[in-house]
């Protein structure tokens, strides 16, 4: 390797990682703006600027590389005597990514530059355990293996297990163990060293979550799939009280894919279809929502799901509410539709709301009026209608022209008033007092998935469906809504 390359690859991680990558993986490096941004914390960490990250990248964005590959082997070329601890939820993981670390600097290209500089003691060179001739090491173990180990650097690396991280006990277990290690296995001098977590969100309260929610000095970069302009944890940049400014993410584009060279938006769509809504919020998008739901819970329709037939009889006009969007494009939301109807009998204590079906459509403007027409015909005209309507002159136009396509029907309009969540609550409140039912249908699981995502997920147009017809069913022999609008029509 030509001297000046050397020392660049010496100076600078992101340098070492591009010009390193043949000899750890055959496959073609492709470079990414979040490799680099990414290097430039851990060169933070290294020169004692900051003591703890958590970094959460999605899978298959080469954290596990650069974080415990290509860090380790970086470090020791100016600083030979540091001792890591690795670990991963799984053993072998953590002694393959050590192996990797180990063989790159055995290579020709490594010892040709820095060869020189330390070498790795015979008597101590196995996966689990290298140590080198000026005191560093490195030792690789899982998560729970890390009792009694310590060192300068700490790098928890996938501390959870993706497929047990929805149990309580196990990732509790993984959180306390972590904890009780944290305060003494940092064994480097005041100002030096450091703890870097590395890892895809898997539950609210996996270590991360903890971790940020405890506010316990920890920098913390977030890096989702899709850039999130609302994103709680979106990153910006960091200023140091050394004056140097860690860097945030860049992105400002909407939807902007994180690595679109290997992850273009085709690519990011297919795993949100492969993990499903709660594995998509959690490892692309790196905020997950429990599985049990956020403002509806899973578990209060455990026991509500019934037949058609079985919907009593009676009872106020059902009622089919509508969120509308006007895109085809296949981020943009949907446009849904959500029939309730109001029921209400002496020998119940309240009423009870009957969810009898729901239906969403992403399509051009003209396909979503053919759905609303299809849809009014397969209600009939037993089933009143409302639309949202948008601010303005356009919002009076558009409600006027969907009222002029049902012709016939009881068709209501009015403004939203007041953030999707406070339109949400009241019928949240009656899903939880067990006073509401689906009627059993293919709908019923893309309905749920969104409803218990909510509001953390990506798409809230079945939910503001259901409130529109919830507050309409509530109060339809009124001349409001429900929502201090006025009725159109």
């Amino acid at each position: 390797m030509l001297p000046d390359r050397a020392n660049l690859c010496a100076d600078k991680l992101s340098s070492f990682m591009r010009h390193g990558w043949p000899h750890v993986d055959p496959s073609i490096f492709v470079s990414g703006w979040h490799l680099g941004l990414i290097a430039e914390w851990l060169e933070a960490l290294l020169a004692g600027e900051i003591q703890r990250a958590i970094f959460n990248v999605p899978p298959g964005h080469c954290k596990s590389l650069e974080v415990s590959v290509f860090f380790p082997a970086w470090v020791w070329i100016k600083h030979p005597e540091k001792r890591f601890v690795a670990t991963s939820y799984r053993g072998d993981l953590a002694l393959r990514d050590a192996d990797r670390s180990r063989e790159l600097m055995r290579s020709a290209w490594y010892q040709d530059a820095w060869g020189s500089r330390f070498y790795v003691r015979s008597d101590q060179d196995t996966k689990s355990r290298f140590t080198n001739n000026y005191g560093g090491y490195r030792f690789s173990t899982a998560t729970s293996g890390i009792m009694g180990e310590g060192g300068d650097y700490i790098v928890f690396d996938d501390p959870h297990n993706v497929e047990q991280a929805e149990s309580d006990d196990v990732r509790e277990d993984a959180v306390r163990k972590i904890r009780l290690a944290l305060p003494t296995r940092v064994r480097a001098p005041e100002g030096e060293g450091g703890i870097v977590a590395i890892m895809q969100r898997l539950h609210t309260r996996d270590f991360a979550g903890r971790m940020i929610a405890e506010d316990g000095g920890w920098y913390h970069l977030c890096l989702p799939a899709r850039f999130e302009k609302g994103h709680p944890f979106v990153s910006v940049p960091v200023k140091l009280k050394s004056g140097k400014t860690l860097p945030g993410d860049p992105r400002t584009v909407e939807g902007e894919p994180l690595w679109p060279e290997l992850f273009p938006d085709s690519r990011i769509t297919s795993l949100e279809d492969a993990l499903g809504p709660y594995g998509a919020a959690g490892q692309l998008r790196q905020y997950p929502v429990a599985r049990e739901g956020g403002l509806f819970k899973r578990a209060w329709f455990a026991s509500q799901i019934i037949d058609a037939a079985d919907v009593p009889e009676g009872g106020a006009r059902p009622v089919r509410g509508y969120d509308l969007a006007g895109s085809k494009t296949n981020r943009s939301p949907y446009s849904a539709s959500v029939k309730i109807q109001r029921i209400v009998r002496p020998e119940w204590r309240t009423p009870r709301y009957f969810v009898l079906h729901a239906s969403r459509i992403r399509g051009t403007p003209h396909e979503v009026e053919s759905w609303i027409v299809a849809m009014a015909a397969t209600d009939g005209h037993g089933v009143e209608i409302d639309f949202p309507q948008d601010p303005g002159q356009a919002g009076k136009a558009q409600v006027q022209s969907l009222k002029g396509l049902v012709d016939g029907y009881v068709v209501r309009s009015s403004p939203e008033s007041g953030s999707k969540v406070a339109r949400a609550e009241p019928f949240s409140s009656q899903c939880e007092g067990g006073n509401a039912y689906l009627v059993q249908g293919a709908w019923n699981d893309p309905y749920l998935d969104e409803l218990c995502l909510f509001p953390f997920g990506d798409y809230a147009d079945f939910t503001d469906a259901t409130s529109r017809a919830y507050h309409r069913a509530r109060k339809r022999d009124t001349q409001t809504v429900g929502l201090g609008a006025e009725v159109i029509g």
